[in-house]
């Protein structure tokens, strides 16, 4: 009797250290589950309008018109830079669903480990990735919407001003500040106007501090010309000078006006988010100390300051490393796979709004120049493996990896810098 009472109770003392090692292991395990929300943001799509009562960009709630004309995309013979990023697009989404998988995942691990990538940890990441707009506008093109622009246009505008329907239809900005991502990757393909501009870039936006300077110096333009973006400042014509595009985009950050005058519209209000409030000022001169809006007080914080200024690439944040980082790496695997050249071009800023007002860690990102004929086939011939190498890049970003071979066709080498979004706490919520 003693005997079987002490096997029962063996018994039950293993069967409860098995119950607690596995319940142990089970908790271990979910809290080290990491959810990851990706908006891919394929930019523009629509169709080209001026700027008035019933089209174009920038809407005025104010003055129920239109501010400045829509950007439709670039476009070159038949190949169209709205329809061509929205594709693309559809195709990361998938290939980061996939690395849900076991066997999408399993995939991803070997193709990387025999391009010389090891990882040094293997987060349990789950992705979940969402478009900004829901479909490209050659699948609209043929409707009888007459606001069609509304589901293309990067801000907020109304459901049909012709009609008098002043209700407020949300942007790709709103879409993506209701989702609230942790990561945002802006698809873009650049136009300039000669074959030997060639690759991909990043383009990122300076934090507040920076445009505070720009702006409080801009009469000044000694001072800026010795600012560390002025290098890398976008310039959109060269008719006028790096400084005087520095004080025109910072003019419009703190104002809404351009150096022309234009009033494009003050964009913190032109987006559906707790930083819309209206400002208490419309003036073309403003004092940057006395801003003390919601809005500004965000800009102020240490959150925007890691998102926009210093960082990895040592400018930009990390806004730009992870577009640069994305870039090298998506370089780095065709390089090391295809025996394919990627060039990587300098970073370019500007007011670009897509990297300031939401609150994700946003890369801007130029795939190319669409006149370049280089590029243009480039992208046509490899656009299931930029997409597999664009998701493949977010994997590397977010964990502990390093190269054991260094040596490529072109000299592109990934940093290998962990992203740390831990730091964020519930910012991009």
């Amino acid at each position: 009797m003693i005997h079987k009472f002490l096997k029962l109770f063996f018994a039950l003392i293993i069967f409860s250290i098995i119950l607690f090692v596995f319940t142990h292991l089970s908790q271990e395990n979910i809290s080290v589950r990491e959810e990851i929300i990706i908006c891919i943001d394929p930019g523009h799509g629509g169709k080209p309008e001026f700027g008035n009562r019933f089209g174009g960009d920038q809407w005025s709630s104010e003055n129920k018109t239109f501010n400045s004309f829509y950007n439709y995309g670039a476009e070159l013979n038949d190949f169209h830079e709205h329809e061509y990023v929205y594709e693309l697009g559809e195709k990361v989404m998938e290939e980061l669903l996939l690395l849900n998988t076991e066997e999408g995942i399993q995939k991803a691990y070997k193709f990387l480990s025999d391009s010389g990538i090891n990882f040094l940890d293997k987060k349990n990441i789950i992705f979940k990735p969402f478009l900004s707009r829901s479909e490209s506008y050659d699948k609209r093109q043929d409707s009888e919407e007459i606001n069609i622009n509304k589901f293309f246009r990067l801000f907020d505008s109304p459901v049909d001003p012709r009609e008098e329907n002043f209700d407020i239809f949300p942007g790709r900005l709103s879409n993506i500040n209701k989702v609230k991502p942790h990561l945002t990757l802006s698809l873009h393909i650049n136009y300039v106007e000669s074959q030997k501009y060639s690759g991909f870039h990043s383009f990122f936006a300076p934090s507040f501090h920076e445009f505070k300077y720009i702006y409080d110096n801009r009469n000044d333009v000694e001072k800026i010309k010795k600012h560390e973006l002025f290098p890398y400042w976008n310039v959109s014509s060269v008719s006028r000078s790096i400084e005087d595009w520095m004080i025109n985009d910072s003019r419009t950050y703190f104002t809404g006006f351009r150096n022309t005058g234009h009033f494009i519209g003050r964009r913190n209000t032109m987006v559906t988010w707790k930083y819309n409030e209206m400002q208490n000022f419309l003036e073309k001169e403003i004092d940057t100390d006395l801003l003390e809006s919601n809005f500004f007080e965000r800009e102020k914080s240490k959150y925007e300051k890691w998102r926009r200024s210093g960082g990895h690439e040592g400018i930009g944040g990390d806004n730009l490393y992870l577009s640069q980082e994305s870039l090298r790496w998506i370089s780095y695997l065709f390089a090391v796979n295809n025996k394919i050249d990627v060039n990587i071009l300098e970073p370019r800023a500007s007011d670009f709004s897509i990297a300031i007002y939401n609150n994700s860690i946003t890369a801007g990102m130029e795939l190319g120049n669409i006149y370049s004929e280089r590029d243009r086939k480039f992208l046509i011939e490899n656009s299931d493996e930029i997409a597999r190498y664009m998701a493949y890049s977010m994997l590397c970003i977010l964990n502990r990896v390093e190269l054991s071979d260094k040596n490529t066709i072109n000299n592109i080498i990934p940093k290998t810098n962990m992203l740390d979004l831990k730091k964020y706490g519930n910012y991009f919520k």
